[in-house]
């Protein structure tokens, strides 16, 4: 039995449904991996003191009010934060820094595909808590 080669370079149909299989595929995949990443929010934002300049290495907790789960970050040398992968639902921050007194924001409700941006002033003083149930509200 001899079988029929393909000719002038032409692939064979069996090629050609695997390339087909592999484009569908990685479609898929990049479909699939946009479509994951959509379903997270994300919370950005800037630390500063009382006269505007930034707060580097302020702590930030974030907490997510109906779970409980909670993501930690710090503010780079600019102040800025990035906290992402957060799972939409209400939450509230805390921020801290050594002789700053920390700031508690509630009510912050985050949706599928968010990118909301929150900003703190922090106030000199001790970082003990203080006031509002024991922290500053800004």
């Amino acid at each position: 039995m001899t079988m029929a080669t393909p000719v002038d370079g032409a692939n064979s149909q069996g090629e050609g449904d695997s390339n087909m299989r592999t484009v569908v595929g990685s479609l898929m995949f990049v479909f699939l991996s946009s479509t994951a990443l959509a379903q997270n929010a994300e919370l950005t934002g800037v630390i500063l003191d009382s006269s505007g300049a930034a707060i580097p290495d302020a702590a930030i907790v974030i907490t997510h009010s109906s779970t409980g789960t909670k993501q930690t970050t710090k503010s780079n040398t600019e102040g800025y934060y990035t906290a992402s992968s957060l799972i939409p639902g209400p939450y509230e921050i805390v921020v801290s820094s050594e002789g700053f007194q920390p700031v508690h924001r509630d009510g912050i409700n985050l949706q599928v595909g968010q990118q909301a941006r929150v900003d703190f002033s922090l106030a000199p003083g001790s970082s003990a808590q203080i006031g509002n149930g024991g922290y500053q509200t800004s």
